[in-house]
């Protein structure tokens, strides 16, 4: 996406994007499971690393970001994820983020109250 376009397709007289960034899927790993999806990124970043360091040095893209989606752990106080060394030092070596998506186990009653709540129906 890039700077000064609509934030969303749905609202093109919405709010601008302050920033231009770069979106890649890297894993079609099952968004539950995070192991997978750090393999596939590691061996995706590898592979195209070429490609990659001309993305990074390529004026106009504010952002890289990695975006990890995983299931919330319910019922738990605390949840820590790991990160390996190998994804951390590719992210950093390509200047890209790393971000854990949090999703709820029950994301569709969750979305079915944010509904409720915005129709003004709770």
């Amino acid at each position: 996406m890039i700077k000064g376009e609509p934030r969303s397709s749905l609202r093109p007289d919405g709010e601008k994007l302050p920033y231009s960034y770069l979106t890649i899927e890297t894993s079609k790993a099952d968004y539950g499971d995070l192991n997978a999806q750090v393999k596939d990124t590691i061996k995706y970043l590898r592979k195209h690393r070429n490609q990659l360091m001309n993305i990074k040095t390529t004026g106009g893209i504010d952002h890289i970001n990695l975006d990890f989606g995983i299931e919330s752990s319910n019922g738990q106080l605390l949840q820590s994820i790991f990160m390996p060394r190998d994804l951390v030092s590719l992210a950093a070596e390509f200047r890209m983020s790393i971000q854990v998506s949090v999703y709820s186990k029950d994301l569709d009653s969750v979305l079915s109250e944010s509904i409720k709540l915005d129709n003004g129906l709770l």
